[in-house]
């Protein structure tokens, strides 16, 4: 995987939503795989998690991701401080802003 020409990987994550959760272990292989190559690189990495902020957020302190913003978050709130307290990011765009979840 050639990154090294670019400061950003994304959109990247996990998505346990029913349509794609029977992909659920070969989607946290490869995101641990990117993961691993964006640490080594210190790349910004754009991150997708619908139904899976836990293991996002365990597999980019596994891998020491430094630099992550959460793409239109749509999970539990309590998990939010999770994200913060580690140093990442959330994009905010104004259809968030009327939604309801």
């Amino acid at each position: 995987m050639k990154i090294n020409k670019t400061n950003y990987i994304g959109e990247v994550g996990l998505d346990f939503s029913n349509k794609y959760i029977k992909y659920k272990d070969r989607q946290i292989e490869i995101f641990n795989y990117i993961c691993n190559i964006a640490s080594k690189e210190n790349k910004i990495m754009i991150i997708h998690s619908r139904k899976a902020e836990k293991e996002v957020l365990n597999i980019l302190i596994k891998n020491n991701i430094r630099n992550a913003i959460m793409h239109w978050y749509t999970g539990p709130i309590n998990s939010i401080d999770d994200f913060v307290k580690n140093g990442y990011y959330f994009s905010i765009n104004p259809s968030m802003l009327t939604s309801i979840s």
